[in-house]
């Protein structure tokens, strides 16, 4: 990849993505263990995971650009409940789920 993500970008994103992991675990306590985005992602589509404690699952996550903006996709389910998967796309504007009940 020869464009770089700004720290500034990047942390927003690690924001929005450590805020989506709170609303599907209903787990505040998980602040101090969260993913940390400078040392996870190191190459454009390289898949990083996050186990969360409760969830039975975790969040598959990769850094991309979309559409000329700088994307974490993410992929989150608990393995012991069908249909509980969603995709959300994370920018340093907010996420937005853009699949659900995988």
């Amino acid at each position: 990849m020869t464009q770089s993500i700004s720290p500034e970008e990047l942390a927003a994103i690690q924001g929005h993505f450590h805020d989506c992991i709170i609303g599907r675990s209903h787990n505040k306590e998980l602040l101090e263990a969260m993913p940390n985005l400078a040392t996870d992602l190191r190459a454009d589509g390289k898949q990083s995971w996050y186990a969360v404690p409760g969830m039975y699952g975790g969040f598959n996550y990769s850094l991309t650009i979309i559409d000329n903006v700088w994307t974490l996709v993410t992929e989150s389910a608990s393995r012991i409940a069908d249909g509980t998967g969603q995709r959300h796309h994370i920018t340093r504007n907010g996420a937005t789920l853009v699949e659900d009940g995988f």
